[in-house]
Protein backbone atom coordinates (compact mmCIF):
# COMPACT_ATOMS: atom_id res chain seq x y z
CA UNK A 1 0.00 0.00 0.00
CA UNK A 2 1.38 3.38 -1.06
CA UNK A 3 1.54 6.37 1.16
CA UNK A 4 0.99 9.76 -0.40
CA UNK A 5 2.90 12.92 0.36
CA UNK A 6 1.47 16.43 0.15
CA UNK A 7 1.74 16.33 -3.67
CA UNK A 8 -0.51 13.26 -3.64
CA UNK A 9 2.06 11.24 -5.70
CA UNK A 10 3.29 7.88 -4.48
CA UNK A 11 6.45 8.40 -2.47
CA UNK A 12 8.20 5.57 -4.34
CA UNK A 13 7.42 7.18 -7.72
CA UNK A 14 8.55 10.58 -6.51
CA UNK A 15 11.84 9.11 -5.37
CA UNK A 16 12.37 7.48 -8.76
CA UNK A 17 11.64 10.69 -10.60
CA UNK A 18 14.06 12.61 -8.41
CA UNK A 19 16.75 10.07 -9.22
CA UNK A 20 16.10 10.45 -12.96
CA UNK A 21 16.18 14.23 -12.77
CA UNK A 22 19.48 14.08 -10.90
CA UNK A 23 20.82 11.80 -13.62
CA UNK A 24 19.65 14.17 -16.40
CA UNK A 25 21.29 17.14 -14.70
CA UNK A 26 24.65 15.40 -14.97
CA UNK A 27 24.28 14.97 -18.76
CA UNK A 28 24.62 17.51 -21.59
CA UNK A 29 21.49 18.37 -23.52
CA UNK A 30 21.45 17.42 -27.23
CA UNK A 31 20.88 20.56 -29.30
CA UNK A 32 20.97 21.19 -33.05
CA UNK A 33 21.48 23.90 -35.65
CA UNK A 34 20.68 23.47 -39.29
CA UNK A 35 18.55 23.81 -42.29
CA UNK A 36 19.37 24.53 -45.92
CA UNK A 37 21.44 26.18 -48.65
CA UNK A 38 19.32 26.93 -51.72
CA UNK A 39 19.61 28.45 -55.18
CA UNK A 40 17.80 31.78 -54.94
CA UNK A 41 16.70 32.00 -58.57
CA UNK A 42 15.23 35.51 -58.29
CA UNK A 43 17.82 36.60 -55.69
CA UNK A 44 15.18 38.09 -53.39
CA UNK A 45 16.53 36.47 -50.22
CA UNK A 46 13.40 34.34 -49.69
CA UNK A 47 12.98 30.61 -50.32
CA UNK A 48 10.28 30.33 -52.96
CA UNK A 49 8.47 27.20 -54.06
CA UNK A 50 10.53 25.25 -56.58
CA UNK A 51 13.88 26.79 -55.70
CA UNK A 52 16.28 23.86 -55.41
CA UNK A 53 18.80 23.08 -52.70
CA UNK A 54 22.52 23.32 -53.46
CA UNK A 55 24.58 20.23 -52.55
CA UNK A 56 28.22 20.01 -51.44
CA UNK A 57 28.42 23.47 -49.86
CA UNK A 58 30.80 23.57 -46.89
CA UNK A 59 29.27 24.90 -43.65
CA UNK A 60 31.28 25.86 -40.54
CA UNK A 61 30.13 26.18 -36.91
CA UNK A 62 31.88 28.59 -34.52
CA UNK A 63 31.49 28.95 -30.75
CA UNK A 64 31.05 32.23 -28.92
CA UNK A 65 34.81 32.71 -28.84
CA UNK A 66 35.07 32.51 -32.62
CA UNK A 67 36.70 29.07 -32.67
CA UNK A 68 35.58 26.65 -35.34
CA UNK A 69 34.20 23.56 -33.64
CA UNK A 70 32.54 21.62 -36.45
CA UNK A 71 32.34 21.49 -40.26
CA UNK A 72 29.88 19.71 -42.54
CA UNK A 73 28.62 19.84 -46.13
CA UNK A 74 25.12 20.07 -47.52
CA UNK A 75 23.50 16.88 -48.80
CA UNK A 76 21.92 16.24 -52.20
CA UNK A 77 18.94 18.42 -51.22
CA UNK A 78 21.03 21.27 -49.83
CA UNK A 79 20.31 20.35 -46.18
CA UNK A 80 22.82 20.30 -43.32
CA UNK A 81 22.72 19.64 -39.56
CA UNK A 82 25.02 20.32 -36.64
CA UNK A 83 24.12 17.99 -33.73
CA UNK A 84 26.68 15.33 -32.86
CA UNK A 85 30.45 15.76 -32.93
CA UNK A 86 32.78 13.19 -34.51
CA UNK A 87 33.77 12.00 -31.00
CA UNK A 88 30.05 11.21 -30.31
CA UNK A 89 29.63 14.14 -27.94
CA UNK A 90 26.66 16.38 -28.66
CA UNK A 91 25.98 20.03 -29.29
CA UNK A 92 25.15 21.88 -26.07
CA UNK A 93 23.32 25.07 -25.22
CA UNK A 94 25.30 28.20 -25.99
CA UNK A 95 25.86 30.96 -28.53
CA UNK A 96 27.14 30.06 -31.98
CA UNK A 97 27.67 31.44 -35.48
CA UNK A 98 27.42 29.63 -38.81
CA UNK A 99 29.58 30.37 -41.84
CA UNK A 100 28.61 29.18 -45.34
CA UNK A 101 31.34 28.96 -47.99
CA UNK A 102 30.05 30.82 -51.06
CA UNK A 103 30.93 28.68 -54.11
CA UNK A 104 32.67 30.18 -57.11
CA UNK A 105 30.16 31.59 -59.58
CA UNK A 106 27.70 32.59 -56.86
CA UNK A 107 27.18 35.36 -54.33
CA UNK A 108 25.13 35.49 -51.14
CA UNK A 109 21.44 36.39 -51.28
CA UNK A 110 20.37 39.53 -49.39
CA UNK A 111 20.00 38.62 -45.71
CA UNK A 112 16.96 38.78 -43.43
CA UNK A 113 14.32 39.60 -46.04
CA UNK A 114 10.57 39.28 -45.64
CA UNK A 115 10.17 38.94 -41.87
CA UNK A 116 9.92 35.12 -41.73
CA UNK A 117 13.15 33.67 -40.36
CA UNK A 118 12.17 30.18 -41.49
CA UNK A 119 12.45 31.07 -45.19
CA UNK A 120 14.96 33.91 -45.34
CA UNK A 121 18.73 33.91 -45.88
CA UNK A 122 20.83 34.48 -42.76
CA UNK A 123 24.43 34.85 -43.95
CA UNK A 124 25.98 38.18 -44.85
CA UNK A 125 27.92 38.79 -48.08
CA UNK A 126 30.67 36.46 -46.85
CA UNK A 127 28.17 33.81 -45.68
CA UNK A 128 28.58 34.52 -41.94
CA UNK A 129 25.43 34.63 -39.79
CA UNK A 130 24.71 36.55 -36.65
CA UNK A 131 24.50 34.84 -33.25
CA UNK A 132 22.50 31.63 -33.02
CA UNK A 133 21.46 31.14 -29.38
CA UNK A 134 20.49 27.70 -28.07
CA UNK A 135 18.90 27.83 -24.60
CA UNK A 136 16.92 25.58 -22.27
CA UNK A 137 15.05 28.60 -20.89
CA UNK A 138 11.28 28.67 -21.19
CA UNK A 139 11.44 31.15 -24.07
CA UNK A 140 14.56 29.64 -25.63
CA UNK A 141 15.09 26.83 -28.09
CA UNK A 142 17.34 23.79 -28.14
CA UNK A 143 16.92 23.32 -31.89
CA UNK A 144 17.24 26.10 -34.45
CA UNK A 145 16.35 24.80 -37.91
CA UNK A 146 16.02 28.20 -39.54
CA UNK A 147 19.68 28.98 -40.32
CA UNK A 148 19.66 29.17 -44.12
CA UNK A 149 21.78 30.57 -46.92
CA UNK A 150 20.56 31.63 -50.35
CA UNK A 151 22.91 31.65 -53.33
CA UNK A 152 22.51 33.91 -56.36
CA UNK A 153 24.20 33.09 -59.65
CA UNK A 154 26.85 35.63 -60.64
CA UNK A 155 25.98 37.49 -63.83
CA UNK A 156 29.19 38.27 -65.71
CA UNK A 157 29.56 41.87 -66.82
CA UNK A 158 28.91 42.46 -70.51
CA UNK A 159 32.06 42.26 -72.61
CA UNK A 160 33.79 45.56 -73.22
CA UNK A 161 33.29 46.58 -76.82
CA UNK A 162 36.60 47.19 -78.54
CA UNK A 163 36.15 49.82 -81.25
CA UNK A 164 38.06 47.90 -83.87
CA UNK A 165 37.65 45.89 -87.06
CA UNK A 166 39.70 43.77 -89.41
CA UNK A 167 39.74 43.35 -93.18
CA UNK A 168 41.63 41.15 -95.57
CA UNK A 169 41.86 37.83 -97.30
CA UNK A 170 44.19 35.34 -98.89
CA UNK A 171 44.90 31.63 -99.04
CA UNK A 172 46.04 28.84 -96.73
CA UNK A 173 46.76 25.22 -97.66
CA UNK A 174 45.45 22.19 -95.81
CA UNK A 175 47.93 19.93 -94.06
CA UNK A 176 47.85 16.31 -92.90
CA UNK A 177 44.73 15.38 -90.92
CA UNK A 178 42.74 18.46 -91.87
CA UNK A 179 39.21 18.25 -93.28
CA UNK A 180 38.21 19.79 -96.59
CA UNK A 181 40.34 17.97 -99.10
CA UNK A 182 43.71 16.30 -99.60
CA UNK A 183 46.97 17.76 -98.33
CA UNK A 184 47.73 20.94 -100.25
CA UNK A 185 44.09 21.91 -100.90
CA UNK A 186 43.90 25.69 -101.26
CA UNK A 187 41.42 27.51 -99.01
CA UNK A 188 40.81 31.15 -99.96
CA UNK A 189 38.92 33.64 -97.81
CA UNK A 190 37.95 37.27 -97.83
CA UNK A 191 36.40 39.20 -94.96
CA UNK A 192 35.40 42.54 -93.48
CA UNK A 193 34.60 41.99 -89.80
CA UNK A 194 33.89 44.35 -86.91
CA UNK A 195 34.30 43.86 -83.15
CA UNK A 196 30.53 43.83 -82.78
CA UNK A 197 27.79 41.60 -84.11
CA UNK A 198 25.70 44.72 -84.82
CA UNK A 199 27.52 45.65 -88.01
CA UNK A 200 27.73 44.80 -91.70
CA UNK A 201 30.05 41.80 -91.35
CA UNK A 202 31.28 39.83 -94.37
CA UNK A 203 33.11 36.50 -94.65
CA UNK A 204 33.45 34.25 -97.71
CA UNK A 205 35.47 31.00 -97.79
CA UNK A 206 36.13 28.93 -100.94
CA UNK A 207 38.01 25.62 -101.20
CA UNK A 208 38.52 22.39 -103.10
CA UNK A 209 37.38 20.92 -106.38
CA UNK A 210 34.53 21.03 -107.15
CA UNK A 211 34.33 24.40 -105.48
CA UNK A 212 33.03 24.33 -101.88
CA UNK A 213 31.83 27.62 -100.46
CA UNK A 214 30.74 29.12 -97.12
CA UNK A 215 28.92 32.44 -96.95
CA UNK A 216 28.45 34.24 -93.61
CA UNK A 217 24.92 35.47 -92.97
CA UNK A 218 25.43 36.87 -89.48
CA UNK A 219 28.17 37.07 -86.89
CA UNK A 220 26.92 35.46 -83.65
CA UNK A 221 29.88 36.16 -81.34
CA UNK A 222 33.15 38.06 -81.60
CA UNK A 223 36.18 38.52 -79.38
CA UNK A 224 38.73 41.14 -80.41
CA UNK A 225 42.11 41.03 -78.72
CA UNK A 226 45.25 43.12 -78.55
CA UNK A 227 48.05 40.62 -77.93
CA UNK A 228 51.84 40.86 -77.97
CA UNK A 229 51.96 40.51 -81.77
CA UNK A 230 54.27 43.07 -83.38
CA UNK A 231 51.97 45.29 -85.41
CA UNK A 232 53.48 48.58 -86.40
CA UNK A 233 52.86 50.59 -88.49
CA UNK A 234 50.01 51.39 -88.55
CA UNK A 235 48.84 51.27 -84.98
CA UNK A 236 45.49 49.55 -84.37
CA UNK A 237 43.46 48.74 -81.25
CA UNK A 238 43.42 44.98 -82.03
CA UNK A 239 45.52 42.35 -83.76
CA UNK A 240 43.31 39.27 -83.34
CA UNK A 241 39.66 38.63 -84.17
CA UNK A 242 37.99 35.42 -82.95
CA UNK A 243 34.39 34.75 -83.87
CA UNK A 244 31.53 32.43 -84.65
CA UNK A 245 28.76 32.86 -87.16
CA UNK A 246 25.86 31.34 -89.02
CA UNK A 247 25.67 31.01 -92.76
CA UNK A 248 25.21 28.62 -95.64
CA UNK A 249 27.36 25.98 -97.32
CA UNK A 250 27.27 24.95 -100.96
CA UNK A 251 29.41 22.16 -102.29
CA UNK A 252 30.05 18.43 -102.15
CA UNK A 253 31.14 16.53 -99.06
CA UNK A 254 31.68 12.81 -99.40
CA UNK A 255 29.09 11.74 -101.95
CA UNK A 256 26.48 14.32 -100.95
CA UNK A 257 25.93 17.58 -102.78
CA UNK A 258 24.67 20.55 -100.74
CA UNK A 259 23.12 23.79 -101.96
CA UNK A 260 22.91 26.67 -99.50
CA UNK A 261 22.73 24.28 -96.52
CA UNK A 262 22.58 25.88 -93.06
CA UNK A 263 26.02 25.85 -91.44
CA UNK A 264 28.07 27.47 -88.71
CA UNK A 265 31.64 28.72 -88.69
CA UNK A 266 34.23 29.37 -86.00
CA UNK A 267 37.40 31.19 -86.97
CA UNK A 268 40.52 33.03 -85.87
CA UNK A 269 42.20 35.78 -87.90
CA UNK A 270 45.41 37.47 -86.77
CA UNK A 271 47.21 40.49 -88.21
CA UNK A 272 50.95 40.30 -87.65
CA UNK A 273 53.37 43.14 -88.51
CA UNK A 274 55.84 44.60 -88.82
CA UNK A 275 55.07 46.61 -91.98
CA UNK A 276 51.88 47.74 -93.62
CA UNK A 277 50.99 45.74 -96.68
CA UNK A 278 53.46 42.89 -96.11
CA UNK A 279 52.28 39.84 -98.04
CA UNK A 280 50.65 38.04 -95.14
CA UNK A 281 53.80 36.23 -94.00
CA UNK A 282 53.01 37.06 -90.38
CA UNK A 283 49.23 36.67 -90.66
CA UNK A 284 47.35 33.51 -89.76
CA UNK A 285 43.89 32.07 -90.29
CA UNK A 286 41.92 29.08 -89.01
CA UNK A 287 38.36 27.92 -89.50
CA UNK A 288 35.87 25.15 -88.79
CA UNK A 289 32.68 24.93 -90.89
CA UNK A 290 29.98 22.54 -89.64
CA UNK A 291 26.60 21.74 -91.14
CA UNK A 292 23.65 22.31 -88.80
CA UNK A 293 21.51 19.66 -87.09
CA UNK A 294 24.33 17.23 -86.41
CA UNK A 295 25.74 17.45 -89.91
CA UNK A 296 29.37 16.78 -90.78
CA UNK A 297 32.34 19.10 -90.38
CA UNK A 298 33.08 20.06 -93.98
CA UNK A 299 36.16 22.22 -93.33
CA UNK A 300 38.57 22.10 -90.41
CA UNK A 301 42.13 23.41 -90.28
CA UNK A 302 42.87 21.38 -87.15
CA UNK A 303 45.53 18.77 -87.82
CA UNK A 304 46.20 15.37 -86.31
CA UNK A 305 47.26 16.73 -82.91
CA UNK A 306 44.99 16.48 -79.87
CA UNK A 307 44.30 20.20 -79.57
CA UNK A 308 40.74 21.50 -79.44
CA UNK A 309 41.58 24.88 -81.04
CA UNK A 310 42.03 24.68 -84.81
CA UNK A 311 45.61 25.05 -86.01
CA UNK A 312 46.42 28.53 -87.30
CA UNK A 313 47.88 28.42 -90.79
CA UNK A 314 50.19 31.06 -92.20
CA UNK A 315 48.49 33.20 -94.81
CA UNK A 316 49.76 33.21 -98.39
CA UNK A 317 48.86 35.41 -101.36
CA UNK A 318 47.00 37.88 -99.19
CA UNK A 319 46.98 40.14 -96.17
CA UNK A 320 45.06 40.81 -92.93
CA UNK A 321 44.84 44.35 -91.65
CA UNK A 322 43.45 45.61 -88.31
CA UNK A 323 41.93 49.08 -88.05
CA UNK A 324 40.12 51.44 -85.75
CA UNK A 325 36.34 51.37 -86.06
CA UNK A 326 34.80 53.57 -88.71
CA UNK A 327 33.32 56.94 -87.96
CA UNK A 328 29.58 57.20 -88.48
CA UNK A 329 29.85 59.51 -91.50
CA UNK A 330 31.83 58.42 -94.54
CA UNK A 331 33.07 60.52 -97.42
CA UNK A 332 31.52 60.12 -100.85
CA UNK A 333 34.65 58.32 -102.06
CA UNK A 334 34.61 55.91 -99.11
CA UNK A 335 30.92 55.17 -99.64
CA UNK A 336 31.56 54.41 -103.33
CA UNK A 337 34.46 52.10 -102.47
CA UNK A 338 32.34 50.33 -99.85
CA UNK A 339 29.73 49.64 -102.53
CA UNK A 340 32.48 48.12 -104.70
CA UNK A 341 33.63 46.01 -101.73
CA UNK A 342 30.09 44.73 -101.21
CA UNK A 343 29.85 43.90 -104.93
CA UNK A 344 33.09 41.93 -104.73
CA UNK A 345 31.77 39.95 -101.78
CA UNK A 346 28.63 39.21 -103.80
CA UNK A 347 30.81 37.78 -106.58
CA UNK A 348 32.83 35.73 -104.08
CA UNK A 349 29.50 34.34 -102.86
CA UNK A 350 29.04 32.59 -106.21
CA UNK A 351 30.10 28.96 -105.62
CA UNK A 352 30.69 28.36 -109.33
CA UNK A 353 33.70 30.67 -109.56
CA UNK A 354 36.95 29.11 -110.75
CA UNK A 355 40.11 29.12 -108.61
CA UNK A 356 41.69 31.79 -110.76
CA UNK A 357 38.59 33.98 -110.57
CA UNK A 358 38.42 33.57 -106.77
CA UNK A 359 42.07 34.61 -106.45
CA UNK A 360 41.49 37.57 -108.75
CA UNK A 361 38.46 38.69 -106.75
CA UNK A 362 40.38 38.30 -103.49
CA UNK A 363 43.20 40.50 -104.77
CA UNK A 364 40.61 43.01 -105.99
CA UNK A 365 39.02 42.94 -102.53
CA UNK A 366 42.35 43.61 -100.83
CA UNK A 367 42.99 46.58 -103.14
CA UNK A 368 39.52 48.00 -102.49
CA UNK A 369 39.92 47.57 -98.74
CA UNK A 370 43.26 49.40 -98.86
CA UNK A 371 41.71 52.22 -100.91
CA UNK A 372 38.85 52.38 -98.44
CA UNK A 373 41.25 52.91 -95.53
CA UNK A 374 43.00 55.73 -97.34
CA UNK A 375 39.63 57.34 -98.08
CA UNK A 376 38.65 57.27 -94.38
CA UNK A 377 41.86 58.74 -92.96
Amino acid sequence: MFRFGKDRRPRAAAAGMAARLENLESRRLMCSIGDRVWLDADCDGIQDSGEAGVPNVTVHLYNSGGTEIMTTTTDANGNYLFQRFPDSSVLDVGTYKVKFDIPSGYHASPANQGGDDAVDSDGDASGLTGNVVLSADVNGTLHDDTVDQGLCVDVPPPPVHVPGRMTGGGSVFLQDGMIGGPVGTRVTHGFELHCTTDANNHLEINWGKPNNHFHLLNLTSVDCQDTSIIQNPPDAPIDTLIGTGAGRFSGTFGTTKYTKAAATVSFVFRDGGPTRGEPGIYDVASYIVTLDNGGPVVLNTDGTDAGTVPDELLLQFGNHQAHYELKNLLSADAARIQRDINSTFDQLDNPTQTDSKILSLTQQLLKLQSDFELATV
